[in-house]
C-alpha cells in the first residue's frame, strides 16, 4: 500500500499511484500529518478588488498543483509556499483596501477549510485573508 500497489492488474501489469509530488513539491496527500486532506473540490477566491473567480481543486496532486491552480485565474491574488516553506501564502497583491481578501468554501468538499491548515498563522488567516465556510 505504500507504494501505491492497491490497484488490480490487468495484462499481469500492475500500476501505482503518483509516488512522488516533484523535487520542490510535496504530495497533498503526505501533508497534513501524513493524511492528506481527502477530496479536495472549490475555493472561491475574492481580491480586495471585488473580483471573484472559483476554483476547482479536485484534480490537484501536489501543493504545487495548487498554487497554479489559484494563481491561474487572473485575479490580483499570488499563492505561494512562504518563506520558511512550512507553509500556504496567499498574498492580495492589488493594493486595494476596498473588500477583505477572502478565500472560502465552493462547494460541499470544505476544500478551503483544509487548506487553512497549511497557512501558517495563529489565526488561520492567509496572509491577511479570511478562510471561512459557506
Amino acid at each position: 500500500e505504500d507504494l501505491g500497489l492497491t490497484g488490480t492488474a490487468a495484462g499481469g501489469t500492475l500500476e501505482s499511484r503518483r509516488l512522488r509530488g516533484g523535487l520542490q513539491s510535496p504530495l497533498l496527500r503526505t501533508l497534513n500529518g501524513g493524511q492528506g486532506f481527502g477530496t479536495l473540490g472549490e475555493i472561491d477566491l475574492t481580491d480586495r478588488n471585488g473580483n471573484t473567480a472559483t476554483v476547482n481543486l479536485a484534480t490537484a496532486e501536489t501543493l504545487d498543483d495548487v498554487l497554479t491552480a489559484i494563481n491561474g485565474y487572473g485575479l490580483d491574488i499570488r499563492a505561494e509556499i512562504n518563506a520558511a516553506r512550512n507553509g500556504l501564502q496567499i498574498v492580495d497583491t492589488s493594493g486595494a483596501t476596498t473588500s477583505n481578501l477572502i478565500i472560502a468554501n465552493g462547494d460541499g468538499t470544505d476544500t478551503a477549510t483544509k487548506l487553512a491548515s497549511l497557512a501558517v498563522c495563529p489565526s488561520r488567516r492567509f496572509a491577511g485573508a479570511r478562510a471561512i465556510g459557506r
